[in-house]
């Protein structure tokens, strides 16, 4: 709505001149912008034009913007017709319709009937006769004989010309009887269409047209492959309406060094594919609105099936179809139709049709069909693929879909630091087993043999000797044994709080890489999009520039603009691919396979702490504070790196007490041995004793004195213990801060979160504003590029705020100790009444029927 009325010192008194009027929130005929509806001869208070808009205020304050061709100077001095009238009361007004033939594809006769009917429903009778709708069979003798018939016809007061055609001959009529309105002018220029100070200035004529720059189109193509001889691909009736436009096509075409074929395609497509002998390289395709659906995709798949790289020039939607590349939007019918409804307006209310503003900008968006370009075996430069609409550019069946619980059960499943900290777990076990092994008896077997010179031999010392011996022995007490085995019971208990922690930050790795793939993705698009609107209003300059109300240096402005739009898009191309393959890596996926995504729900159930399911227990300052106060208690029972930090206490003060123990606790052991002994040779022979001894035998041992070691050993052991006892308290202090700073993060993200898409929008209608004004001249270049620059960044704040709630709420997560995607439907609910049950306990009772 138009606010500062206050400010503006130019003012005048109009009136409401047709029937029913309707007061606009904002300068543009859009049916979601009306405020209401003024009955005939209300006056108004109406400031400064501008552009054909004049911002006004009612008698009773209400603001908004107003059509200049609704007011007048002076009250309507027919009756006014109320609503609710019979339309027969109403002002006829019949429009004759012409046609270049019959059409079969895409007709857009319906859309112009229903945007001028509506426009004109509450002023007149608009009415369209079959009888007057003529069509001629795509030649230009037939479409000159039906517009003389509709200008000779007496009950027929305005004429719609659709076509290229029949745009073609009114605009060539230098006299009117009625007028006319022609849509489909294709070359000012080229088809000797009258232009005065960016109107027809011919009484009764007003066009429009949307001119394509055919050498900008062939250079982009053939920035995507080299080709030196094309075919032009048109329609028969435009090939012998416009020679001249064909000719102009053949000496752009020749100054670029390339060799032309003009395709002419009547009703069917049999004759053009024939016609696209082997030495054709590409295909240039206009609009042919008299072939049927059928035949324009048999037209495709025929030029699949002869590997032709085709480009478009009517847009996207031929694209889809199955053409490879094309520069421009599809036409925009619906705009097209309501600009001509606009026009019959005008001249309804008293203005020239030769007055009426002819450029239309149908904006320009570079799309690629890579379904096609794999078909014919096209692979297109980097370069071009940072910067089109890419349409199937992964293949449909691509089997591999995450989304956020699945890319966690994936990295819990499959992430090779998850897989080594297992390992690190298990080895610690055995480390377990090996201290206890030292609290069993030990057995060990001994096997000796010896041989000396027999010189040396006696009886004492046989020249031939071998024993066999088995050694047993059992700890009765051993403190430092002892202590091992509960030092490693304990650091296990370690271990596997460090598998816990790991696990979490594999889980928050994981999650926040999917997030990140999306927040890439979506930056990407909205950057594509982005340079789409710049090359559209790159287009609009042109179109300025080529009716004479634009400067050169606009087009300038916008092609520097282009470039750097499209350095932005291939950054973010870039940053697209970057995070794809950091989540692989987490995954441990081949790390640049293709996945498609699915874009997580922010009311999802499984995120039971998500503040679109918690609101009601944080609606205020003080139900948040309890919430914080239960989320940290809950933090610290469940924190891993509490749990490791106590095991690791209790650890060292084992070790603590072993250390203490040593100056008084002996270390206690049985053993005994069996041995069998036999020789042979010189001395072997007389040896007294028997061949089999056997010993049992206990010791025990306390070092009295150590030089001070075992002081040092226990002080050591009592620091260590105290560093420990500082570190859990630490840990415990800071994990409590962490989950606070992630709760007011998290908080005031998802807070955001509405205020960032309402800015947006805001940003995104105010473009359209500012853009539809520079249209008309209204604004300069500056302020379209300032809407476009606030548009960009609005849309990236909205898009980035989601994400970055969901990253915040991760972390907070993590800070917490426990992952919403672990917890079963028993575990949520159980949580819900710990939950209820601690706001009790603080006196407070939560209303969720809010």
């Amino acid at each position: 709505m138009y606010q500062p009325i206050a400010a503006l010192a130019a003012q005048q008194t109009l009136y409401v001149q047709p029937s029913r009027a309707n007061l606009r929130e904002s300068p543009a005929i859009e049916p979601d912008n009306r405020l209401g509806v003024l009955p005939g001869g209300t006056p108004i208070k109406a400031f400064e034009l501008d552009g054909d808009w004049y911002p006004v205020q009612l008698q009773d304050g209400r603001t908004g913007w107003m059509h200049r061709s609704v007011l007048g100077p002076k009250p309507p001095s027919a009756p006014v017709v109320e609503r609710g009238v019979r339309t027969s009361q109403l002002p006829v007004v019949r429009i004759g319709i012409l046609q270049d033939g019959k059409v079969l594809e895409a007709d857009a006769t319906p859309i112009f009937k229903q945007e001028i009917r509506e426009l004109l429903r509450d002023e007149y009778d608009v009415r369209f006769s079959d009888a007057t709708q003529l069509q001629g069979d795509w030649t230009v003798p037939s479409v000159q004989a039906a517009l003389d018939r509709l200008l000779a016809n007496p009950r027929v007061d305005m004429i719609l010309a659709l076509g290229a055609l029949a745009s073609h001959e009114a605009g060539q009529r230098r006299q009117l009887s009625k007028p006319v309105f022609a849509p489909f002018i294709i070359d000012v220029g080229l088809q000797n269409i009258p232009l005065r100070d960016g109107t027809s200035g011919v009484r009764n004529l007003s066009y429009v047209t949307f001119p394509s720059d055919i050498e900008r189109d062939f250079r982009a193509f053939l920035e995507v492959i080299r080709f030196k001889k094309v075919a032009f691909i048109a329609s028969q009736g435009i090939v012998e309406a416009l020679p001249q436009l064909l000719q102009s096509v053949e000496t752009t075409v020749a100054g670029l060094g390339l060799e032309v074929k003009i395709v002419p395609v009547g009703q069917t497509v049999d004759t053009a594919l024939a016609a696209l002998t082997d030495d054709i390289e590409a295909v240039y395709v206009v609009p042919l609105p008299h072939v049927s659906p059928e035949e324009f995709q048999r037209l495709i798949d025929g030029l699949i099936a002869k590997r032709l790289p085709s480009f478009s020039l009517c847009g996207r939607s031929e694209v889809e179809q199955g053409l490879l590349f094309s520069l421009a939007r599809s036409t925009n019918m619906l705009r097209l139709a309501r600009r001509v409804a606009l026009n019959i307006q005008r001249t309804l209310f008293g203005e020239e049709p030769g007055t009426f503003p002819v450029a239309f900008s149908r904006g320009e968006r570079m799309t690629f069909n890579m379904a096609t370009a794999r078909a014919i075996g096209l692979t297109p430069p980097w370069e071009f693929l940072t910067q089109m609409d890419v349409l199937y550019g992964e293949p449909q069946d691509l089997p591999r879909r995450l989304s956020l619980p699945l890319v966690v059960e994936e990295a819990v499943r499959a992430n090779l630091d998850l897989q080594a900290v297992e390992r690190f777990v298990a080895a610690g076990r055995e480390d377990i087993r090996e201290a206890r092994a030292a609290l069993w008896p030990q057995l060990t077997a001994r096997v000796q043999g010896r041989v000396i010179d027999d010189d040396r031999a006696n009886v004492g010392l046989p020249e031939r000797a071998g024993s066999a011996a088995l050694e047993l022995s059992q700890l009765i007490y051993s403190e430092p044994t002892w202590a091992n085995l509960r030092i490693q019971q304990s650091l296990q208990l370690s271990r596997e709080a460090e598998k816990t922690i790991t696990l979490l930050d594999v889980v928050l790795e994981a999650a926040t890489g999917y997030l990140n793939v999306l927040s890439a993705k979506t930056v990407e698009r909205i950057q594509r999009d982005n340079l789409n609107l710049t090359r559209t209003n790159l287009e609009l300059a042109r179109v300025r520039r080529s009716v004479g109300v634009a400067r050169p240096n606009e087009v300038l402005r916008w092609e520097s603009q282009v470039a750097n739009d499209r350095r932005q898009v291939i950054n973010a191309f870039a940053q697209r691919e970057q995070t794809e393959i950091a989540l692989n890596r987490v995954l441990h996926r081949p790390l640049e396979e293709g996945f498609t995504t699915e874009e997580p729900d922010l009311q999802d159930h499984r995120l039971m702490t998500s503040f679109g399911l918690i609101l009601p227990y944080v609606d205020n300052p003080r139900y948040f504070e309890i919430f914080r106060e239960f989320m940290v208690r809950q933090g610290l029972e469940a924190a891993p790196e509490l749990r490791q930090v106590a095991a690791q206490i209790a650890a060292q003060e084992r070790t603590l007490k072993s250390a203490e123990r040593s100056f008084y606790t002996p270390e206690i052991g049985l053993s005994g041995n069996l041995t069998g002994v036999e020789t042979d040779g010189v001395g072997s022979s007389g040896a007294p004793g028997d061949d089999v001894n056997w010993e049992i035998g206990a010791q025990a041992s306390l070092p009295l004195y150590t030089g001070g070691a075992r002081l040092a050993r226990r002080q050591r052991a009592r620091e260590e213990l105290a560093q420990l006892q500082l570190e859990r308290e630490a840990a415990a202090e800071r994990i409590a801060a962490n989950i606070r700073i992630a709760m007011y993060a998290a908080g005031s993200t998802y807070a955001n979160i509405e205020p960032a898409q309402e800015a947006a929008t805001a940003a995104t209608k105010n473009f359209d504003l500012v853009t539809d004004a520079y249209g008309r001249g209204a604004v300069s270049i500056l302020d379209l590029l300032d809407a476009q620059r606030e548009a960009l960044s609005a849309n990236l704040d909205a898009a980035n705020t989601v994400y970055a709630y969901l990253i915040e709420l991760m972390q907070m997560q993590r800070s917490i100790g426990q992952f919403d995607f672990f917890v079963s439907e028993d575990g949520r609910r159980d949580w819900f009444e710990r939950l209820d049950t601690f706001f009790r306990e603080q006196g407070v009772t939560i209303d969720k029927s809010k």
